[in-house]
C-alpha cells in the first residue's frame, strides 16, 4: 500500500495506462464492445471508438465521430429514455448512466447494448466530457427472445391439449377423481357428479 492507501498495484497501473497506449488499446478492444468520449460543451463532436463501430456493422471510416449518428440509429423508441437518464445524470452524479438501448445494424438486425457512460466535470463543476463504454447484450436477449415465444408457444400448446382432454371425457362419458394423499380428500370432476346422479 502507498501512504495514499492505494494499492501500489492500482499506482502502477494507473501510471502504465498514461504512458503505453497499447495497454488503453486492449481495454479499448478487448474490454469493452466500444467506447465514447464525448465534448458536452461543443455536443456535435464526440469520438466513437473502432469498436464501437464494429458492432454495428461499421468500418472506422463508415461512421463520423459525432453524436448524431448514434442519435440517427438508436430505435426511436429507446431514444427519450437515454436523453433523460442523460439529463438525470447531468443534474446528479449520483444518478447512474446505465441503461439497454436497441440500435440498428449495418444489415437491418437489432443489436441490444448496455450503454454506460460518466460525466466529468470541470474546475466549475459544470460537465464538459463524457466517457462511455458499451457491452453488446445481443446474444442473450435472441436467447431471451427465444425463451419467451417457447414458453407462449407451451401456453397455447397446454391450453390446447386441456381443451381437447375437456371434449375427449366430455363426450365419452368418463369421469375424473383425484385423492389428496395429505390432505386425505377426494374430489370428483363435475361428470362423476353427473354419472351418480349426486349434488356436489
Amino acid at each position: 500500500m502507498t501512504s495514499d492507501n492505494k494499492h501500489y498495484l492500482y499506482t502502477e497501473l494507473y501510471e502504465r495506462l498514461q504512458s503505453d497506449e497499447s495497454l488503453f488499446a486492449w481495454f479499448e478492444e478487448g474490454a469493452t464492445d466500444g467506447m465514447w468520449y464525448w465534448d458536452l460543451t461543443d455536443p456535435e463532436h464526440e469520438w466513437l471508438s473502432p469498436r464501437f463501430k464494429a458492432i454495428f456493422g461499421y468500418r472506422e471510416d463508415e461512421i463520423p465521430h459525432t453524436s448524431a449518428w448514434w442519435q440517427e440509429h438508436i430505435f426511436p423508441e429507446d431514444l427519450p429514455g437515454v436523453l433523460d437518464n442523460f439529463e438525470k445524470h447531468k443534474a446528479d452524479p449520483s444518478h447512474p448512466y446505465d441503461q439497454i438501448v436497441r440500435y440498428r445494424h449495418k444489415d437491418g438486425k437489432t443489436i441490444w447494448v448496455r450503454c454506460r457512460g460518466l460525466i466529468i466535470r470541470d474546475e466549475h463543476g459544470e460537465p464538459s466530457r463524457m466517457l462511455g463504454a458499451h457491452t453488446d447484450l445481443t446474444s442473450l436477449m435472441e436467447i431471451r427472445q427465444q425463451q419467451e415465444r417457447t414458453s407462449r408457444q407451451l401456453e397455447r400448446t397446454t391450453e390446447e391439449l386441456s381443451e381437447i382432454n375437456r371434449l375427449a371425457l366430455s363426450t365419452s362419458q368418463i369421469g375424473l377423481w383425484r385423492w389428496d394423499l395429505n390432505d386425505d380428500a377426494l374430489v370428483w370432476d363435475q361428470a362423476l357428479y353427473d354419472m351418480y346422479q349426486i349434488e356436489p
